[in-house]
């Protein structure tokens, strides 16, 4: 069971998790999340609510949901599939990796959109599947 954990549509919220299980969705803004311990799911309903920042993510624990997202563009594919078709992308930053989201994948011309910058983890260890739910 996830204790749930919710921002606001609007505004920068700082949301933190508790020592037990929790699902963060920031929702809208630029948002700071802070995982907490325990095994712990930050959601994304829409590609609008990115931007944010995850610190102390737990690669292995900790995971990504992009199930909305992937369900809003009728999309059912595996993560290798998600990579390789260009939906999910990923890079580097000096503290860390970030997701990116391209609704239409490299088919299309829309480019991807910065879901979260996931400080303390590289771009190696973040391009996992069992860091994300799709």
């Amino acid at each position: 069971q996830f204790n749930p954990i919710e921002g606001t549509q609007e505004g920068r919220d700082t949301l933190t998790g508790t020592a037990g299980n929790d699902r963060i969705t920031g929702l809208g803004g630029r948002d700071t999340i802070r995982t907490g311990a325990g095994s712990d799911i930050v959601a994304y309903t829409s590609v609008r609510d990115g931007m944010d920042t995850i610190k102390d993510f737990s690669v292995g624990l900790d995971k990504i949901d992009v199930s909305q997202i992937m369900d809003s563009q009728n999309l059912t594919l595996s993560f290798e599939e998600t990579v390789a078709q260009g939906y999910l992308q990923f890079g580097s930053v000096s503290n860390g990796g970030y997701v990116q989201f391209d609704l239409d994948g490299n088919a299309g011309s829309n480019r991807g959109i910065t879901l979260a910058l996931v400080e303390g983890v590289s771009l190696d260890n973040l391009n996992q599947s069992q860091n994300f739910i799709l």
